[in-house]
């Protein structure tokens, strides 16, 4: 339950994140910054969020605190970051910060974590689960390395690290729902 509710607010953050580009001007007088920033949060609740699914899945939690905790968490983050109060990930001119690329290695490193806790708890899943969800991770570590390397919102780095997102997406959607 964790997993499916937490990905969820994962991807209204991605939503938000994806209208947060210069060019669909719905955010006017943001820059590439707000959409690093969202990007940045939203694999930081990605990654605890599955270590979390893990930690937890043994024992029983009711869907509305889950629903409560993500909310306000969610909540927290968007308000975080478009009051500017989150620190900034991309400087036009300049490229990614330096807490960009160490978000992005920390990501990581969580995200090992948790592929860590999903084979120690194998058991509780079929084989094809189990699966999906280690190359969900592995393409998510793939697309937090490429993220590390981008010089521009548009540059072969930054497209690697989206595509390796989309497929480590459709994975985890068909070991959830499927």
């Amino acid at each position: 339950k964790l997993l499916g509710i937490g990905y969820g607010f994962i991807a209204l953050i991605d939503l938000i994140h994806t209208f947060a580009y210069k060019g669909m001007n719905i955010f006017p007088g943001y820059g590439a910054n707000l959409p690093t920033q969202l990007w940045i949060a939203a694999r930081y609740f990605q990654a605890v969020t599955l270590i979390a699914a893990l930690l937890f899945m043994e024992r029983k939690v009711k869907n509305h605190i889950i629903f409560t905790c993500y909310t306000t968490v969610v909540l927290a983050i968007v308000f975080t970051i478009f009051s500017g109060n989150f620190p900034a990930c991309f400087i036009d001119g300049k490229g990614l910060t330096p807490f960009k690329i160490n978000s992005e290695y920390m990501i990581t490193i969580l995200l090992l974590v948790s592929l860590f806790l999903l084979y120690r708890k194998r058991k509780h899943f079929s084989n094809r689960t189990f699966i999906l969800i280690v190359a969900s991770i592995v393409f998510t570590v793939v697309s937090e390395i490429s993220f590390t390397a981008y010089i521009s919102v548009y540059g072969f780095a930054n497209v690697v690290g989206h595509f390796a997102k989309l497929f480590a997406f459709i994975l985890i959607y068909k070991a959830i729902l499927v």
